[in-house]
């Protein structure tokens, strides 16, 4: 496994817990809000990693490869709304504020199990889909 590859996996499995973090000490405590700002944190990193690094040689490699171009097609049209989730969701939550009504606190909860959803989603997609391409351009 190439190291970009096996880095990108590792910071996966850092968003993922600390998303599950912030969900479980629950985000709108002092805790777990600094949990959801660390994930935040690493999603932008990761985000920045991919863009410069892995899909510009995984476009290079779909010029020659019709599947991977379809894929990387089909990717490209759900990761943008991914991604604006996730900021717009972050941008809300950029500020810690009292969430002292149990349905503020619910609304929270439930946002943020919707964004580990999609995140989760786009990891799946990385990893089974397109690191093995990658992978395989380097092979």
């Amino acid at each position: 496994m190439s190291d970009l590859i096996d880095r990108l996996k590792r910071e996966h499995h850092e968003i993922d817990r600390a998303l599950k973090e912030a969900k479980l000490l629950g985000a709108a405590t002092k805790d777990g809000y600094k949990r959801l700002l660390d994930a935040r944190d690493l999603i932008i990193k990761h985000l920045k990693e991919g863009n410069d690094a892995l899909y510009p040689s995984l476009e290079a490699s779909a010029t020659t490869d019709a599947i991977l171009s379809e894929d990387l097609a089909r990717f490209q049209q759900t990761l943008k709304p991914v991604t604006d989730q996730a900021i717009a969701f972050f941008e809300r939550y950029d500020e810690p504020q009292e969430y002292d009504e149990p349905h503020e606190q619910a609304a929270l909860r439930r946002e943020l199990v919707d964004i580990i959803t999609l995140i989760e989603s786009r990891i799946d997609q990385e990893e089974t889909i397109f690191y093995p391409h990658f992978e395989a351009a380097l092979a």
